[in-house]
């Protein structure tokens, strides 16, 4: 492959943002890229909303087994603001980086957000298993100003947008807003479309990638050198 001058600092960028994800995610089991369509929102008079997230614990000790890291919030157009909120095991922010440990039973973190079009995130979530029969569980949801959770076909009562059971084959159920019922903080109901999530490469596969970058920009130098 031919590398031009103007490619360079392309080369080397993404050689060394591959490299940092690996070692943010070389411990991780499940990497995925979620987005939702949250354009409804901005006109909703449930606002303010809060982003929510939780990693609880299944065997209820606090074991810390399990931790949940999301990363890279795009709010499209929208914006995180005001403090963060949460009990439990949890710190960060949405302006940067948020992260969830089961620590305690319950492990929670939300703070408020304006919408704008659309929100995307990623998430690397550890998946070891419990001694008891009670998996872990992660969970993604949307808080009205009332700080109760938008409404959605989630079963039971937790009106979740997300949810991932951490047993031995864990897997990604996303649910849509449930339109037809009013948010407890009033106003019409709020029709959201499912989340998407899209499987990350593995991080061996993200070790490939950075090392065949490497060694591309060696290549490049070396012959440059040659050429003068």
């Amino acid at each position: 492959m031919k590398f031009t001058t103007s490619l360079l600092p392309a080369i080397t960028a993404f050689a060394c943002t591959a490299t940092a994800f690996l070692s943010s995610a070389s411990a991780a089991d499940l990497l995925y890229h979620i987005s939702l369509n949250t354009a409804p929102l901005m006109t909703s008079t449930a606002a303010p909303f809060y982003l929510d997230f939780q990693l609880n614990d299944g065997a209820g000790t606090g074991n810390g087994n399990n931790s949940a890291l999301l990363t890279g919030f795009n709010f499209g157009g929208g914006a995180a603001t005001g403090p963060t909120f949460g009990t439990g095991g949890f710190s960060g922010s949405l302006a940067s980086t948020v992260k969830l440990t089961d620590t305690s039973a319950f492990n929670e973190f939300y703070q408020k957000f304006t919408a704008g079009s659309m929100l995307a995130f990623n998430v690397i979530l550890s998946t070891n298993l419990n001694a008891s029969a009670i998996p872990d569980l992660f969970s993604f949801a949307i808080l009205d100003s009332s700080l109760a959770n938008i409404p959605t076909f989630s079963p039971g009562l937790s009106d979740s947008l997300l949810i991932v059971n951490i047993d031995s084959s864990p897997t990604v159920e996303t649910y849509a807003a449930n339109g037809s019922i009013a948010p407890s903080a009033g106003g019409a109901g709020i029709a959201l479309a499912a989340p998407s999530f899209t499987a990350v490469p593995e991080a061996s596969t993200y070790g490939l990638i950075a090392s065949a970058s490497l060694l591309a920009l060696v290549v490049f130098r070396r012959r440059r050198l040659a050429a003068r």
